[in-house]
Formats: structure tokens, sequence, C-alpha cells
């Protein structure tokens, strides 16, 4: 056939001579042979022909066509996610639902669209598709729905267009609109928040944001639905002709009609609403009642009302409040009530009121001389409601005329003035304010605006009432002479006589004024001191004070505030103290004071020497307040020339420089921010701005003070001999010597620092180790350590973490630990171990026959440490089927070290290892077995296993914990006496008559398909289908379930039998019976065992079934089984219906309740609750009433020490005096009461003092203290202490008793 071309080969030459199963493919001058349609393409993915693609599996892949390729000739060859479709001849590849489609929207194979946004489009689903495999595939605008499964298709999405299909439209949504534009809108109901566009016709979106439904429009039809309406609509009208109709308020200009019942469409054309009609309800809204209409009345009962002025002859009631109907017949209108706002309608005030007020603020007012009682404020203008309470009317205001009758006048005023002209004028002290021009005769209209009065004019007695003078004016003078006088401050130009006491008239002609003298209290007013001296002090403390410069020598307090009396006596005059203002007259310090500062800015200052203790900032410039507290003195200011006396710089400075130029300069350490050029000499200034302080320079003495080194130095060196060294990492180049201890100084020239020495501890900054060390250690603890090669003879233990110092004496370095990088080096690897790992992650690793036991996975590659705990060394690993005989070797995981019949050992595949590729390398005792592909070494019968999984298919692993071995499983009918046996789940090796072992059906197991093969000592028992291996009686169990359909497990927790139930009746004496549940087991007469019906149980059937000592007791229908009296019980229900279960908790019996009355003697015999057995004088025991139990049917059945008391109907059993009782008072008679549980009278009873007793009784004893009658005084009946006169009365009220035949029980002291 001559030769033909490989796959890949170039075939430009020749197209025919490609290879069996290629072409010649790709355009001309670059074609090479590739492979056709359907080619296996697993080796070169891109040898497919054009148009065809390597697609499938890993493994399966063969050449496939692409998107859009003809396939009728092989429709199974378009590629993955494509298929075959189109008409016959003209098949090609199309893409399948949900592939991608944005290279060619075309390519969607039939019923679905190339659909999404661009670059992101897939083949997607057409409306009405079947979309049951996978409801994310519908186009855009479509949703999977539908009611049954398996039938849901595509449905178009709300707002879509459903001109081509109306059925098309999602659930709970209509095709709506005209011809040519229907959408898909949503039903009534429907939520709308998305869209609210979206709602069909004759509905809108309604309702709160994310609350938004579909909701009928007004006057649609609402009889299916009445919720359905909009808001503020409401569904009403007849049956079946319901529609929505407007709420109150809302608009009705497009229908009048639209509005709800009891409302109008009311208002001006284009503004009309819904309004209430007159007399509805309007708590709602009160603004919605029709026009000519208010909401009037109490919250909660509001009606619309008419309004003022409107006719009220129908209904006088209608006139909302404050209106009265009024007027004549048939000509009544709502007309307003006194105080009501008038404003609009002056003619709308009732009868004998009229409008009065300013426009605007007009109301119904009384007319003048009308009762004003009721309200003072509704008096009309210009009167005032005035009188006593009940007899007040309106009253003329002061300043109207009173001509007429002076008696108008209202109270406090007078009415006069000249005849015809006479006005109401003001009483003295009078409110004047609203016009001054009313006050009368010799009085002025005098304060502040809003307090004014009417006073007295100046020169008038005010004997009378001091507060009655006018403004500016003071009642001045002795008793019984006052007149009125002028303030300080006053115009006196006039009499200078009329100042009042202790001022002066003083000032230029026509300007005098009332003066203050000295030493007068100047606060009111600091201006009126008379001339020459000034208001001066604290305030609510000045008075008038001397100038200065005034003469002082008559009274050295008299100078004013910063001045004092200075000078020599006889000369003393007012001078400034120290720190004042001396501006005007630099000659006015006080003495030892110097006037100093910038020009309008001088002062007083203290001079150099001069004590500064009481103010530091008074010492003059260039000088400071200096020294301990109490001792200062101005000091010398750093800088300052000191050259005249050096004692003077302040302290912390000295003085120093040459002669005549020396000043005062910074000690070390101290703050030189100011002037870094103040520190003294060999000292720097020294920090961070604001924090800068004198410091020592490099290499000065620093014993004194090691915190006196300048920044980057520190004082170092032994004890006397300290200097400032330089920090690490400082420059040293000027003088390498400099560094501090344990630092070198080293680095390119110029570039020289201070780096410190191995060992050096470097957690402050790990750069600063010197060359070929490293900063290494945990976080705190970090120190400068040699690098790996470094010499490590001077200290071993000074190579970094994971290093070790090794090698020959002299020649040692340090050397990588194992485990640990070496790419950079291989040569690095501690002895004994070798650099090993793929290139970028070699590691030191341990060479065969190492100690492993620290670290398994340090062992180099091809070894595994191997070996007992301590003992591990890294070992060889040797495939199935190798040698394992070497003590440097080990069989891989899987595989175990197997002695062969020549004793050579060979690596064996263990139990459970795959054994595929060669049967023969399962280990021995174990055979290979399993599918192709799926096989395993599995261990034969009898040996030694953990799991199932590792025994041979027909085995299972079982035995003890530690000693389990695979045993084959056998069915039930199959002998289990080999040792290498065992019965299958739900069987039991059960041993036959003739000692033979055989598999049989456990109790419980299914028999259905032989029945033979369950267990000894059961029974196949059940309908056919269901039938089960149960055991026969006497049979130990664990549960029911396993015992026959007649029988019950029953016995103690670890001796369990199955027992057959017993009815009532028959007999329980076989061991293996039992009694159903409520019977018991009852020994008879003949001491024959019968079941028989318990306590409680239903007897209606036979009475006879009840138990020995119970009767069958009850209605027919509900009559039970119940215990006699004296038998033994848990609760009342199982006694008969005349007893009760009484007694201890462990010892309870049926006890027969006595009444009143009857014998308690019986020990089966107990009183009824409210009586108590009591004994009787000839000890007989008779059921008695209980104190505190109701008597009234018999007062002689009350308990011994008891009498029956009370009025008829209310009768009680109440205990005598000193009789035992219970707690409670109302126990005992009722002159008594119970106290330490004993009925005591009110003279016996506990107390703490005597003031607690009765009359004549004394608290007594001790532990406790007790009432006891006063001597010559005995304790009546009543509990009170009677004398001789009362015991006399008793006698007698007795002796009349008896006369008179009454009962001495009713008798009381």
């Amino acid at each position: 056939m001559g030769y033909q071309l490989e796959l890949g080969e170039d075939c430009n030459a020749d197209v025919s001579q490609c290879k069996t199963n290629t072409v010649c493919d790709s355009a001309d001058g670059s074609k090479t042979c590739k492979l056709e349609t359907g080619e296996d393409c697993n080796a070169d993915a891109s040898q497919c022909k054009t148009n065809t693609v390597c697609d499938g599996a890993d493994g399966s892949k063969t050449c496939k066509l692409e998107t859009g390729e003809d396939c009728n000739a092989d429709a199974s060859q378009c590629k993955t996610n494509t298929v075959c479709e189109g008409d016959v001849g003209s098949e090609t590849c199309k893409l399948e639902t949900g592939e991608d489609c944005n290279a060619d929207v075309s390519q969607c194979k039939t019923n679905t669209v190339c659909d999404g946004a661009d670059g992101s489009k897939t083949c997607k689903l057409k409306t009405g598709e079947d979309c049951n495999a996978d409801a994310s595939q519908c186009k855009t605008n479509t949703v999977c729905e539908g009611g049954d499964v398996d039938s849901k298709t595509c449905k178009l999405e709300t707002g879509e267009d459903c001109n081509a299909d109306a059925s098309q439209c999602k659930t709970n949504t209509v095709c709506d609109g005209a011809d040519g534009s229907k959408t898909c809108k949503l039903e009534t109901g429907e939520d709308c928040n998305a869209d609210a566009s979206q709602c069909k016709t004759n509905t809108v979106c309604d309702g709160a944001d994310g609350s938004k439904t579909c909701k009928l429009k007004t006057g649609e039809d609402c009889n299916a639905d009445a919720s359905q309406c909009k808001t503020n609509t409401v569904c009403e009208g007849d049956v079946d002709s319901k529609t929505c109709k407007l709420e109150t308020g809302e608009d009705c200009n497009a229908d009048a009609s639209q509005c709800k019942t009891n409302t109008v469409c009311d208002g001006a054309d284009g503004s009309k609403t819904c309004k209430l009609e007159t007399g509805e309800d309007c708590n709602a809204d009160a603004s919605q009642c029709k026009t000519n209409t208010v909401c009037d009345g109490a919250d909660g009962s509001k009606t619309c009302k008419l309004k003022t002025g409107e006719d009220c002859n129908a209904d006088a009631s209608q006139c909302k409040t404050n209106t009265v109907c009024e007027g004549d017949v048939d000509s009544k209108t709502c007309k307003l009530e006194t105080g009501e706002d008038c404003n609009a309608d002056a003619s709308q005030c009732k009868t004998n009121t009229v409008c009065d007020g300013a426009d605007g603020s007009k109301t119904c007012k009384l007319e003048t001389g009308e009762d004003c009682n009721a309200d003072a404020s509704q008096c009309k203008t210009n009167t005032v409601c005035d009188g006593a309470d009940g007899s007040k009317t309106c009253k003329l205001k002061t300043g109207e005329d009173c001509n007429a009758d002076a008696s108008q006048c209202k109270t406090n005023t007078v009415c006069e003035g000249d005849v015809d002209s006479k006005t109401c004028k003001l009483e003295t002290g009078e409110d004047c304010n609203a016009d001054a021009s009313q006050c009368k005769t010799n009085t002025v209209c005098d304060g502040a605006d809003g307090s004014k009065t009417c006073k007295l004019e100046t020169g008038e007695d005010c004997n009378a009432d001091a507060s009655q003078c006018k403004t500016n004016t003071v009642c001045d003078g002795a008793d019984g002479s006052k007149t009125c006088k002028l303030k300080t401050g006053e115009d006196c130009n006039a009499d200078a006589s009329q100042c009042k006491t202790n001022t002066v008239c003083e000032g230029d002609v026509d300007s005098k004024t009332c003066k203050l003298e000295t030493g007068e209290d100047c606060n009111a007013d600091a201006s009126q001191c008379k001339t020459n001296t000034v208001c001066d002090g604290a305030d609510g403390s000045k008075t008038c004070k001397l100038e200065t410069g005034e003469d002082c020598n008559a009274d050295a307090s008299q100078c004013k505030t910063n001045t004092v009396c200075d000078g020599a006596d006889g000369s003393k005059t007012c001078k400034l103290k120290t720190g004042e203002d001396c501006n005007a007259d630099a000659s006015q310090c006080k003495t030892n004071t110097v006037c100093e500062g910038d020009v309008d800015s001088k002062t007083c200052k203290l001079e150099t020497g001069e004590d500064c203790n009481a103010d530091a900032s008074q010492c003059k410039t260039n000088t400071v307040c200096d020294g301990a507290d109490g001792s200062k003195t101005c000091k010398l200011k750093t800088g300052e020339d000191c050259n005249a006396d050096a004692s003077q710089c302040k302290t912390n400075t000295v003085c120093e420089g040459d002669v005549d130029s020396k000043t005062c300069k910074l000690e070390t350490g101290e703050d030189c921010n100011a002037d870094a050029s103040q520190c003294k000499t060999n000292t720097f200034c020294d920090g961070a701005d604001g924090s800068k302080t004198c410091k020592l320079e490099t290499g000065e003495d620093c014993n004194a003070d090691a915190s006196q080194c300048k920044t980057n130095t520190v004082c170092d060196g032994a004890d006397g001999s300290k200097t400032c060294k330089l920090e690490t990492g400082e420059d040293c180049n000027a003088d390498a010597s400099q560094c501090k201890t344990n630092t070198v100084c080293e680095g390119d020239v110029d570039s020289k620092t201070c780096k410190l020495e191995t060992g050096e501890d470097c957690n402050a900054d790990a750069s600063q180790c010197k060359t070929n060390t490293v900063c290494d250690g945990a976080d705190g603890s970090k120190t400068c350590k040699l690098e790996t090669g470094e010499d490590c003879n001077a200290d071993a233990s000074q190579c970094k973490t994971n290093t070790v110092c090794e090698g020959d004496v002299g020649s040692k370095t340090c050397k990588l630990e194992t485990g640990e990088d070496c790419n950079a080096d291989a040569s690095q690897c501690k002895t004994n171990t070798v650099c090993d790992g793929a290139d970028g992650s070699k590691t030191c690793k341990l060479e065969t026959g190492e100690d492993c036991n620290a670290d398994a996975s340090q062992c180099k590659t091809n070894t595994v440490c191997d070996g007992a705990d301590g003992s591990k060394t890294c070992k060889i690993e040797m495939e199935a089927g190798e040698s394992c005989a070497d003590a440097s070797s080990v069989c891989k995981t899987g595989t175990v070290c197997d002695t062969h019949v020549d004793n050579s050992k060979i690596c064996k595949l263990a139990a459970g290892a795959d054994c595929n590729a060669d049967a023969s390398h399962c280990k021995s005792n174990t055979v290979c077995e399993g599918a192709d592909g799926s096989k395993q070494c599995k261990l034969e019968a009898g040996q030694s296993c953990t799991s199932t999984d590792e025994c041979r298919s027909n085995a299972v692993c079982e035995g003890s914990q530690d000693s389990k071995t695979c045993k084959i499983e056998m069915e039930a009918g199959e002998s289990c006496a080999d040792a290498s046996s065992v019965c299958k789940t739900g069987t039991v090796c059960d041993t036959q008559v003739d000692n033979s072992k055989i598999c049989k059906l456990a109790a419980g197991a299914d028999c259905n398909a032989d029945a033979s093969h369950c267990q000894t000592n059961t029974v196949c028992e059940g309908a056919d289908g269901s039938k089960q291996c149960k055991l026969e009686a006497g049979q130990s169990c664990t549960s029911t379930d396993e015992c026959r359909s007649n029988a019950v497990c029953e016995g103690s927790q670890d001796s369990k039998t199955c027992k057959i139930e017993m009815e009532a009746g028959e007999s329980c004496a076989d061991a293996s019976s039992v009694c159903k549940t409520g019977t018991v087991c009852d020994t008879q007469v003949d001491n024959s065992k019968i079941c028989k019906l318990a306590a409680g149980a239903d007897c209606n059937a036979d009475a006879s079934h009840c138990q020995t000592n119970t009767v069958c007791e009850g209605a027919d229908g509900s009559k039970q089984c119940k215990l006699e009296a004296g038998q033994s019980c848990t609760s009342t229900d199982e006694c008969r219906s005349n007893a009760v279960c009484e007694g201890s908790q462990d010892s309870k019996t049926c006890k027969i309740e006595m009444e009143a009355g009857e014998s308690c003697a019986d020990a089966s015999s107990v009183c009824k609750t409210g009586t108590v057995c009591d004994t009787q004088v000839d000890n007989s025991k008779i059921c008695k009433l209980a104190a505190g139990a109701d008597c009234n049917a018999d007062a002689s059945h009350c308990q011994t020490n008891a009498v029956c008391e009370g009025a008829d109907g209310s009768k009680k059993c109440k205990l005598l005096v000193n009789s035992n009782c219970t707690g409670t008072t109302d126990t005992c008679t009722q002159t008594a009461l119970c106290e330490d549980r004993k009925c005591k009278t009110q003279a016996q009873k506990t107390c703490t003092q005597s003031g607690d007793c009765v009359k004549n009784a004394q608290c007594t004893g001790s532990n406790p203290k007790t009432c006891s009658c006063d001597e010559d005084f005995m304790e009546l009946p009543s509990g009170k202490c009677s004398g001789a006169e009362g015991l006399r009365a008793i006698l007698l009220l007795l002796l009349g008793a008896i006369i008179a035949g009454r009962c001495l029980a009713g008798v009381v002291g």
C-alpha cells in the first residue's frame, strides 16, 4: 500500500497519504493528518479535524462534531451538550437547554431561544415548553409553574405580552388589555409592591408600602369579596348588588352618587368630597361635617350640629354647643350664648347681650347693671363685674363719667371733679398703670411700668404709710414728724435742706444733687460719693474711700483698694501697691518698688533681692521669683549678666564665661527648649521639641547621673569610670571605641555603625546583629546567633535555632538539623542526614538505619520509619513479592512480611489488600477473591481477624474482643458443630435430641418458609405471611413479643419467663400462668388459687368474680369490686361507698364513716370530717362535733369541754376556758381567746406589761408572763376582774335567775 503518514504529519504534498481514520485537514500549505469524527483523541486533543472537538470523559475522549455541524451521517457524533436535530437531510448539531449561545444565537435547539445579557446568554425554554426537568431553564420574563407534578411549563411573568396566547400567563395573573396591547396583569388581591401598574383593568395597586395588593376601584362589583375594595372605600348595597362606595372625606367630583350611606357629596365644584349629614357621628374626623354644620360635642360623643344663624325650627336640639334656638314661631335660629365670638355677625347675640370688643375679638357681653355673678368676664367694655359674691353687677371703670350716679363707680374709686365733669378717680395706693391721670388730688401715678400706683407728692405727711412716698423720695424723719425726703443723687437745687439724713447737697450751680458722706454705703450707686472720694470695696460692702495721693494721716484705713497709706508720720498719703498701674504717675509706687513696663502698661514692680513670696509675678524685668517657699526673692534669669554678683543667678543655673562677660547658664538636665544655646559647657540641648533638656556629650563622665547622656548614647562602663557611649545602630565612623559594651563598630567606610556581638539581646531591633549572625529565639528572648556554616568552636550554644555545632576539634561549624530547608546549600545538613526532596522543597532527611523515634516523617525518600516505639529506624520499603529478610528493610503499607514453607521471608499482601494485579501475592491463609477489578485478599475460615471485611465472602469475624476468628455463616437447618462455623443473624445454634447441633430460627424470627426450623421450645405461629417463632410457656424471655399469643413475659429483671394469661375465674395455681391485668391470684377457702377481679375492677358481667373481702357495688353498668371495712387500701376509690381509706402512709385500711352521735369504738370505723372520736364519762367512744362545727341541728353533739353557742342558724361548738385549742381564737367560747394552744380568758392571757391586761389585773410570772387578777379581786366568766361589790352583784343576779327559773348558761359577768 505504500508509506502512510502518521497523525500530525504534513500532508500538503499528497492528501491521500494519511493513515486510516485520519484525514488531511487545514488550510493549503498548513495541512496535516487529523483525526476523523469519532476517533480516539485521548493522546492529543489538538489532533481532531476542523469543526470537531476532542470531547468526553478522561480516557474515553473522541472527536465530536462542533455546534452547527452536519450530523446526518451519525446523530451520536454531536459533542457533549448538543443534539442532532433538523429536517431529514438537513440535521445539524444544536445546543441543549442551558448551554452558552453567545457565539451564535441561532444554534439553540428547537423550542429554545438564546436568552440573557450579552456575554452571559444561554439556550432557554420558550413560553409553554415543558420545564419539569429544570425550572431554572425558562427564558427571561417567564417562570416554570404548573399544578400537577410532571406538568409544569414556562409561563409568562406579570407585564409580559400575551397577545399570541392568553392562556400562557402565570398563576394569579390574567391576559388583560385592548387587542394587540394585551399583557399579563395581576388578579384582584395579588401583591403589586414590585410594580403598581401591573393590576388588571378596574383594579388599582393599593395599601402601605411593602403590603400593597390589587384592589377594586370605586363603583366596582364587590359581592364576591367585600375586603377587596381599595383603601378609603367600603363594600355596601343590597344583596348581590354591592359595589365599592367612597368613605367620608373622599373626592366625589367624578361621580356624586358614589358616596356611602349617610354621607353627601358636598363642596365647591372641583373640590367636592363625601361629607357627613346633620346628626351623624363625627368623632373620627371633625372636618367631615357637611356645609353649614360643625362637628360638636364631648370627645367620643361628637355629631354634626347646626352653625350659628342656621334655621332650627325643625329640631331645636341640633344647634351647636354654646348656642340657643330662639326667635318667633317658624323664625327661630341658633343664637350665641354670652361670651361667644360674634365677630362674624354682631346681630347673632342672644337677648340682653351686646356684641362688644375690638374688631376680631368681639364676643357677646352683658349690658350695664346686669347680674355678672355667673361670669365676671362677661361685662361689656368700660364696665367691670364688681361687688360681693352673689351680689355682683357690672360697674363703671376708673375714668368713666359718673355725673348721672356717683354710686356707680367701682370699688376703691371715688367720683370727683367739676360739676357735670365728674369721673371715677383712683384712691391712694391704687393701680394707675392704665391711666396715670386717674389718681385723685395731691397724689401722682408713680412706679415702674406695669407696677404704677397713686403715690404721695414730695413734702407730704407719710406717717400713716411710709411706703406711699413717690419714686426718688423716702419717708424720713422722727416718728410723728416724717415727711417724704429726696434720696441720694436727687436734684437739691431748690432746697438743700431736702436731702435725706447722712447726705450733703453739693455740685455746680443749678446742678447740685444729694451726695454721700465719706464712709457711707455706696453699693446702690457708686457715683454718689462726694468729691475726692470713690465708691470702693466688695459688692455689697462698698463704701466711699480716699483717692490715690490723698492725705491719710487721720485714718490709714480709708485709702481705696490697691493703695496703702505710705510715708513718714504726718506726711502719709495713699500710695500704689506692688503690681498696680503706675502709668499716670511713676512716683506713686510705694517704697522699694519701681514703675516699669511698656508705654501705657507700666506697673509697680519689686526690685532685685526683694521678697516675692506674696506674688511671684511682681519681680522686675529679667528677674524671676526664686527660692524655697517662704524664702523666695527676685533672682537673675538664664542668660542675664552676673558679673556683679555670681550668687544672683536663679536656682539650677551657674554663672560662667570670660571676665566681664559672665552670664547665668543652665545646669545639666535643665529645660532648654526656650534657648538651646544656654546649656553650660560640655552639655548639649537634647530631646524632642517641647521636652529638650541639657544633656552630656559623648565621652563625658556620667557617674553622677546615668540618665543625663544625650539621645542615642548610654551611660556605660565600670562604676566610677562610666562615660556616655554610643547605642547599638549609632554611627561610629568618628571613633570606633565609642560603641557601648558588647557591641562592635563595623560596616563599609563612612557607613559604620555599632552592632551587637554574638549572644546579645536583639529583641528591640533584629537588624542590629553583627555580620554572619542572625536575631534568633522566641519573642522576648531573642539573641544574636551564628548563621549556618559559621565557626562555632568558641561556643557551641551560639548556633541559631534548628542548627547544631558539629565537626572536628577546631573545625566545628553550625550545621542544619533534620527537617530544615537545605535548598541553598545541600552540604550544610548535619552528620547522618542528607539533603533530600524535589528542587525548591529540599530538607535534611535521615539516612537509612538512623533513629526516627522523634519524628517518623524525617526519613529520606524511599525509606520509612519502622520498629517498636523507642527503637524505630529508617528502613527501605519493599514491594509485594520482594524479600523482607534484611533488618534494614520493611514491607510497604498494605503488605506484611510473610514466612514461607522454606522459612524465606517475602512481603505479601495483607488481608483486605487489592490483589487484582497478582493473586499469588496474597499472604498465607488468604485467598484472592472478588469480581475483576475489585478483588481483595480475604482470610480463610479459622484465621484470626479484627473485622468481617477481612474474611471471605461466606464468613464473618466473630469471637471475644481479643480472640476473633473468621467463621462460615450457616443457614437455618445447617450444622453448627464445627468451631469454624457460626449461625446467621436471627438463628441460634440449637442442641437436638441426639445432641447434634443445628442452626435454628430464634424466638421472633420469620418462620413462614419452614415452620420446622424454629428452635427447641418454640412454635411457628401467626397468620400466613406473618408467622414467627414464639416461645412456649415457662421459657426464659426478655419481652412479651417473644412469647406465644396467649402469654406474657413476666418475672424479675434477670429471671423473666413466658406465662399464660388467665381470665377471672380461671386457675392460677400453675407457675407458668399469670392473672390478666385487673385481676389478682386469690386464695380460696379450699386453698385453691383462682384469678379474681381486683378492687376497683368492673364487675358488671359477674359479681362473683370479685376477690375475697370485696363486694360488687354500684349502679347497673357502673359496678366495681369494692373493699370491705378493715381491708388494706391505697385510696378511698377502692373502698365501699360508706367507707374511706385511712391510716399511716404504709398501713392504710378501709374504715366506715360514722355520723355525730354514732359509736367510733370499732377499729374499722372513723368519724366523719368535722367530727372527732370523743371519750365519754362511761369511757364509751362517740363521734362528736369538733370545735367550730355547726351545731344548729343538735347542741348535744358538741365534743366534751365544748358548748353550742351563737345566734339561731349560726350556732357553732365552742371550747370552754382552759380547754386545749388548735391555734385559732374562733374555736374558743366568745369570752376567751386561743393562746399557747389553750383557751384563755382576757384575765389569763400572755403579756409583757400590766398595760396588756384587763382592769384590776397585773402582768406577773416569767417565761412567759401572764395576766392575773389583783388581790381581793376575782375573775368573772366574762374574763374581767371584779371586787366584792362586783361579786355581790353577780350573786344577786344568779339568785334572781334561779328564782325566775332561767338557764344558768346565759348569765355573764
